[in-house]
Order: C-alpha cells, then structure tokens, then sequence
C-alpha cells in the first residue's frame, strides 16, 4: 500500500512540475517582449561583464573556499528562476567519480560505439591478444572479452585475481558520466560492430572466445580510459521558461564543467571564462533581452564539477520525456547520456582556442553567437524530432 501511495506521489509530482513548466511558458509567452531577430533594439552580448565574471571567480577559488564560488555563481543566477524550489544548488553527499574520456584504437565513435565503464580505473593499456574469462591465468598484452550481461562486481574481482588488467565488455553501449564506486581495472563497454571493426573478428568468432578461445590481434589495440574524481563538487542551476506553450514543457540542459575546458594560451588562462560566457547567456536569456528571437522550449543551465552536474540527470525532478536535448559545452562531438534507463542525445560544443588576449571581447562575442546559434537550432526542431547518428554537431 505504502509503494502504491509513494508511486501516485511521484506521478502527481512529475504531473504537477510539467503543469508549472507548460503555465510558466503561457505566461512567458504573455508577458515577456521579445526583440524580433535582428532588430536594432535588441541588446547585444556584454562581454565586459563575463570577463569580470571570470575574474571574479578565478580569485575566489584562489581562496581556497568553495562555497565562496558557488555563492557567486548563485548570485549571477539570481535573474533566473531556481531550479529548486528556492534553491539554485544541489547537495551531494559522496564524492563522485566522472569518466572524462576513452579511446579504443582506431574507432573514433565513443558513445555509440565504445565507452568507459563508470566503474573503469584510470590508465592506459596496448592489447595483443583477446581471451575468454574462462583463462586461469592472465599475462601482459591479454584483453579479456566477455559478454556484458555476464560482466557482475564478483566476476570483476575474480579476473583481477587472475591478473586481468582490461576487459573488454560486449554488448550495448551506453554512455553514464559518474560513479561512486571504481574498480582496478580497465573497462570498456564495446558493441560488436566496433570489436569486429578492430580487431578483424566476425560475429561467430566473437562467440568463440566466450567458449575458452584465444584470438592474437594482427594489429595491437591502444586503449585508454581517464578518470576524474572530486572530493567537493560545485553547481548552480537556473531555469528560463520557455516562450511557447506548446513547446515550453520540453527542455534542453546546457551543462559546462569549467573544470574541463580550456581556451586561453598558458600565459593568459582562465578556465572561468567559459563558464562566464553560459552566464552572460543565461542572464540574457532571463531578461528576455537575447539579440535575437526568445527559445520556444524551457532551458535548464547548470554549471558545476562533473560529480554535481551528473545529478541532474540521475536525480531529476522531471520525467524523462520533459528532457528534449543537452548541450555539453566544452565537449566535442555528439553522443547520448543515460537518463532513467533511456539514451538522450548529447551535443557537444568544442570551444575554439584562442592565443590572442588582446581580443578577447571579440573572442567572447563570436563563441556567445555560436552557442546561441546552436540552441535556436536545437531550439527549431520540431516537438516529435528524434535524434540518431546524422544529426549534425557544432
């Protein structure tokens, strides 16, 4: 009875935060004036604010404070509405563990095709030979290859005590940025159709070697899996309501860990600028005063440590199908995030490198266009669009 009464909270819940998302949309769409694109009127990107923003914020964390930084991106925020009740953070209790990157040889598709394990140690590995688990006995250069709904925590330790150092787990891919718990060993989620484009093996092969086989690779297979872990984690979230009902229950997430994301040169870096160009955005946005047309669909901004910003999506308080895209910025490519046991796609916007501090205004204005022009694109898709591979990326 008490699972039944908790089930019809949730759904009143979710029921309820879509209402306020869909009203705060009509109201929006009422009461907000919005500069037609390409008006002379509308306000155009203050540059001179986000690098004071970034400045702001590099001697803060110079303090050695936290909360101090996250107290001031709160403050940026405050034109937005919170995404928490009355609150723009939320709290972790445990440090989290973020995959920042992995390569499988010469495949360059991770996401789809290849990716870290959430629970995968940091490191490199050159695999020569592919082997079953079923091996007592595992030496240097061997990968082992199993499928993936075999691969369990027990079975892990056990192949650790036999001296495995990657496995190779086959099957569908997809793609979790945290996890609180890490293993010694290299593991990497592969679909077959990437082993095969590896390692020259076909689909009875594979089969093969979780029989006892053993398969030497014509050709080595660099692998490499990178970790990061924070001890503290830092966020700020705001929500801008969408201008269209019928489109403002749907919303894109524009994430940035300025941990991950460099532009400048050595000698002129800062890596707050590029969170400070999403704020410059967001308050934009908030005050209806973007230089060109208002986002139909709502916008949920989230700047943070990658443990922090992974709890938007593994904690939401809307349902899954309200989440229509996210922009990753700084991350190259596109690929999908696992969100309530479904894939939603994931673009990613690389920010150019920049060697001349001179320009930096400019610098900022341009990236600010480009962002913006990323999200009306996303932002015009119609409400039904779904995303596969030919979706293009930015």
């Amino acid at each position: 009875m008490n699972a039944l009464a908790g089930g019809i909270h949730r759904e009143k819940r979710y029921s309820y935060i879509a209402f306020v998302l869909f009203f705060a949309g009509c109201l929006s769409l009422n009461n907000v004036e919005v500069p037609p694109v390409g008006s002379p009127e509308a306000s155009s990107w203050q540059p001179i604010n986000v690098i004071e923003d970034a400045r702001q914020l590099a001697l803060l964390v110079e303090s050695g404070i936290p909360e101090d930084v996250g107290d001031y991106l709160s403050a940026q925020l405050a034109g937005l509405q919170p995404a928490f009740g009355d609150s723009f953070t939320i709290t972790l209790q445990e440090p989290g563990r973020v995959v920042f990157s992995a390569s499988f040889g010469n495949v360059k598709n991770p996401g789809k095709m290849f990716w870290a394990d959430p629970r995968s140690a940091s490191g490199d590995y050159t695999a020569t030979t592919l082997v079953s688990a079923e091996k007592s006995v595992f030496h240097e250069g061997m990968a082992v290859v199993m499928p993936k709904a075999l691969l369990t925590s027990d079975r892990i330790e056990t192949l650790l005590g036999r001296g495995a150092r990657v496995i190779f787990e086959v099957g569908d891919v997809h793609r979790r940025l945290t996890t609180a718990d890490s293993t010694g060993v290299l593991l990497l989620q592969v679909t077959p159709e990437a082993l095969t484009k590896v390692a020259g093996l076909h689909a009875d092969s594979i089969a093969e070697l979780s029989s006892g086989a053993q398969y030497k690779l014509p050709n080595a297979i660099d692998v490499e899996v990178r970790m990061r872990t924070y001890g503290s984690t830092l966020n700020a979230l705001g929500f801008i309501a969408g201008q269209d009902p019928h489109y403002a229950s749907q919303l894109i997430v524009v994430v940035i860990d300025p941990g991950s994301v460099e532009v400048f040169s050595e000698a002129n870096s800062s890596q707050w600028v590029p969170a400070a160009i999403l704020l410059e955005l967001a308050r934009k946005y908030a005050t209806g005063s973007a230089h060109r047309a208002f986002p139909k669909r709502s916008i949920l901004v989230a700047v943070g440590t990658g443990a922090s910003l992974h709890a938007v999506f593994t904690r939401p308080i809307w349902l899954r199908q309200n989440i229509f895209a996210i922009l990753s910025l700084g991350k190259n490519g596109d690929s999908y995030i696992r969100v309530e046991n479904d894939d939603v796609a994931l673009r990613g916007y690389s920010f150019p490198h920049m060697n001349e501090p001179e320009a930096t205004e400019v610098y900022i204005t341009s990236v600010l266009d480009e962002i913006h022009n990323v999200l009306l694109e996303l932002d015009g898709l119609p409400l039904d669009h779904e995303f596969n591979g030919n979706d293009n990326s930015n």
